[in-house]
C-alpha cells in the first residue's frame, strides 16, 4: 500500500513519455511533408489569392484603391491597397518551419505612421491530401478560400474589417 504512490506517479510519467514521444514522431512526419508537398500548397493559395484580388479589381476599378499582387521569394507575396487607408500584407513562407508570416502593415491617413502586425499560419497534415492551413488561434481551414479570406480581408476592405472590434 506504501508504494502505490510510486507506482500511479511512475505510470503517468511513462504516459508523459509515450505522449510527448508520438507527438515528436507525429510533428517530424508533418515536417517531411510540408517540406515534399508544402510549395504546392503554397502555390495553390498564391494562385486563389490572385483570383481574388483580381475579383477585387474588376469589381471595384477605382485608381484610388487600387490593390496589386507581387510575387516574392520563396513562393511568397505581397498585396498592396493603395488610398486610404493604404493596406499591405507580405506573405513570407518558411517552409522549413511549415509555417507562413504575414507582415500587416497599414496607415490610417497620410499624415500618420505606418502600423505593423503579424499573424501566423501553418500548414498541417498526416498526407498530401489532408494538407491545411492553421492560424495561430488554433483555427484550422480546409479550403483554401477561407485561407484567402483571412488574408485579405484587411487589405481589400480594411474599413469593414481594421478596427472594428474598437467600434464597440
Amino acid at each position: 500500500m506504501m508504494a502505490d504512490w510510486f507506482d500511479e506517479l511512475a505510470e503517468k510519467e511513462e504516459q508523459r513519455r509515450k505522449h510527448a514521444h508520438e507527438t515528436e514522431e507525429r510533428r517530424q512526419r508533418e515536417r517531411v511533408l510540408i517540406q515534399q508537398h508544402g510549395r504546392r500548397a503554397l502555390e495553390n493559395l498564391r494562385t486563389a489569392v490572385g483570383e481574388f484580388v483580381a475579383r477585387y479589381q474588376k469589381r471595384f476599378p477605382d485608381k484610388h484603391e487600387h490593390v496589386d499582387l507581387s510575387l516574392g521569394a520563396n513562393g511568397g507575396f505581397t498585396i498592396r491597397r493603395s488610398g486610404i487607408p493604404a493596406v499591405r500584407v507580405a506573405c513570407v513562407p518558411n517552409l522549413e518551419a511549415g509555417e507562413i508570416r504575414l507582415i500587416y502593415t497599414t496607415q490610417a491617413t497620410s499624415d500618420t505612421a505606418e502600423k505593423s502586425a503579424i499573424e501566423f499560419l501553418a500548414l498541417h497534415g498526416d498526407t498530401p491530401e489532408t494538407l491545411h492551413f492553421g492560424d495561430s488561434r488554433a483555427n484550422e481551414y480546409a479550403d483554401v478560400g477561407e485561407v484567402c479570406g483571412l488574408i485579405l480581408r484587411p487589405v481589400l476592405f480594411p474599413q469593414l474589417t481594421v478596427g472594428s472590434d474598437s467600434a464597440d
